[in-house]
């Protein structure tokens, strides 16, 4: 399985990613604030470099990226579990 982590440089975000693995599940992709190379995989500003080959998206970021989640997973008929 492959995501991407909406919010990934957050205590949650960054709690999924380290855990991921093992698990079986691959992290494609994060989304924060500001972009970062901090993290094991890209982490971009925003979902508009972001790969469309996942399977779910994770959100843990802030209420106001609520819209910018949603609009990503619907164009991309991807599924996005909202936290």
């Amino acid at each position: 399985m492959k995501i991407i982590i909406s919010g990934a440089l957050g205590a949650m975000g960054r709690t999924i990613a380290a855990n991921a693995a093992n698990f079986g599940v691959e992290v494609a992709a994060g989304v924060d604030r500001e972009a970062s190379d901090a993290l094991a995989f890209p982490v971009y500003e925003g979902f508009a470099n972001c790969p469309t080959d996942v399977d779910v998206v994770i959100d843990f970021s802030h209420p106001s990226n609520l819209p910018n989640v949603l609009a990503f997973s619907k164009a991309n008929n991807i599924p996005a579990v909202i936290a």
